[in-house]
């Protein structure tokens, strides 16, 4: 799940819409903002696979 998250970053960096970027992994737009509110916030560290 982590790797999914980091790749997800990488098209978010990469430009691609955070819609387009949910739906290519299956998450809601919510979640895809949360994750890039952890990277941003964590790093790495916050995409890791550990219960919130």
């Amino acid at each position: 799940m982590a790797e999914q998250r980091y790749r997800a970053m990488v098209d978010v960096g990469a430009r691609v819409s955070v819609t387009e970027v949910a739906e290519r992994v299956g998450v809601s737009r919510q979640a895809a903002h949360r994750w890039i509110r952890w990277y941003r916030d964590e790093g790495l560290d916050g995409l890791a696979d550990w219960s919130r």
